[in-house]
């Protein structure tokens, strides 16, 4: 197991030489006008540690190899196609680690092999929608900035490699191509579908058929941030565990800011699963805020308050010990208040009231048996959701069910509460 060391590797591929960067074997760290303190502390110790694994790194000081920056695209990215990978490693043995920089250099080859440099990444999401991976790649211009480590990634896991998907995807992560962007937010974004688990034999994130109706997004942001927060299990243990993990709460209030992604937050004590059989993702509407914790049987389901602009339906389901609670949100307000509950959650171990007067405003959590609960779910996703594609036979079936069980459940509740 490593401790919290950088891995830089930069891959460009519009210069003559593009086949031998393309070794991945080799690892490139760029830096620019002799700011790189971290490099300085951190080179020599992941020298050694790529030495003792067979492995090699060029530092190329781009102050004093400037030609050979701007021919591999590094200094100011002028239009060209080029991958530049920089992660912070926490805590994630070589094997795995390995596996990701092989798929890398794997599908830049196939992206080079089989495309042309794309000058919009509209173009890219054309020629790579029906492939079973892509790369999206967006680059800022580090020679004004002078700090090649100030990067982000974006990581994302959708379904299946349709073109619908891909769009809808590229617009939900507000990538339009938009000069003013370019020097904002987004570095590159991977696309990992089913083909990719199944060609490196990693699980897939669930055991779950309904598993890949589930979105991830994993947004890191400029490496003096994440060296605070040591933190970075995050996609890597989802590949391998079936769990996301983010171990520090002022990150996660901090990322949950960004309405556009998805994130769990996870005592790292428990083990849980992130997908549960309802895949109640399937029926969000706009960014989603997917939370996985640790409850002892306890469950909430109820309607959210409309003038937050939130989902209309939210619950919580438990399952062996583990619960998701599902909601929309574009109130930030509202990170703090959920991080603060479910941490009283974790910590007692058992099912604790919603405060009243915040964002969230609810009767608490109910405990209710597992066969229980589980049939009104799924009554409720039968006939909330799937209610327009049933005959009125069938309507009046689920109809007539969901009173019967509903009334049972309202018996239960009662002879429990007494």
């Amino acid at each position: 197991m490593l401790q919290v060391i950088v891995f830089a590797e930069t891959i460009a591929f519009n210069n003559e030489n593009q086949q031998q960067l393309l070794n991945s074997q080799r690892y490139f760290i760029f830096w620019q006008n002799n700011k790189c303190q971290l490099c300085a502390d951190k080179l020599q110790q992941l020298e050694q540690f790529m030495s003792d694994k067979n492995e090699t790194i060029v530092s190329v000081n781009c102050d004093d190899n400037k030609q050979f920056c701007d021919d591999t695209g590094v200094a100011g990215f002028p239009g060209v196609a080029v991958m530049r990978l920089n992660q912070v490693v926490a805590q994630i043995d070589f094997k795995s680690l390995h596996q990701l920089t092989q798929f890398y250099a794997d599908t830049l080859k196939k992206f080079i092999d089989e495309s042309n440099t794309f000058e919009t990444m509209s173009d890219a999401l054309t020629a790579y929608a029906d492939n079973d991976f892509y790369i999206l790649i967006r680059g800022k211009k580090y020679v004004q900035q002078a700090q090649f480590f100030e990067a982000t990634i974006q990581v994302a896991y959708v379904p299946s490699p349709k073109k619908s998907q891909l769009f809808l995807i590229y617009k939900q992560l507000k990538l339009e191509y938009d000069p003013k962007l370019f020097e904002s937010v987004v570095d590159f974004v991977f696309y990992f579908g089913s083909p990719w688990f199944r060609k490196y034999n990693i699980e897939n994130i669930s055991s779950s058929p309904n598993a890949n109706n589930i979105s991830m997004y994993v947004f890191l942001r400029e490496v003096n941030h994440l060296q605070d927060i040591k933190m970075l299990t995050v996609f890597f243990e989802a590949l391998q565990l079936n769990q996301i993990r983010i171990s520090n709460e002022s990150v996660y209030a901090d990322l949950m800011q960004l309405s556009s992604f998805k994130f769990g937050y996870v005592d790292t004590q428990e083990n849980v699963n992130l997908i549960d059989p309802f895949h109640f993702t399937r029926h969000m509407r706009g960014p989603t805020f997917v939370n996985v914790f640790h409850s002892q049987n306890c469950y909430l389901f109820r309607q959210t308050n409309p003038n937050l602009n939130h989902s209309q339906i939210q619950f919580v389901v438990n399952k062996n010990g583990s619960g998701v609670i599902s909601a929309d949100f574009y109130i930030p307000g509202i990170v703090d208040e959920l991080v603060s509950f479910i941490q009283q959650v974790n910590n007692a171990g058992s099912c604790i009231p919603m405060q009243k007067g915040t964002d969230i405003e609810g009767d608490g959590y109910i405990p209710l048996k597992d066969g229980m609960i589980t049939l009104i779910l799924r009554l409720i996703d039968e006939i909330v959701f799937d209610f327009g594609n049933k005959t009125w036979d069938l309507r009046l079936i689920y109809i007539a069910g969901s009173l019967v069980v509903l009334m049972v459940g309202i018996v239960a509740i009662g002879l429990k509460l007494n």
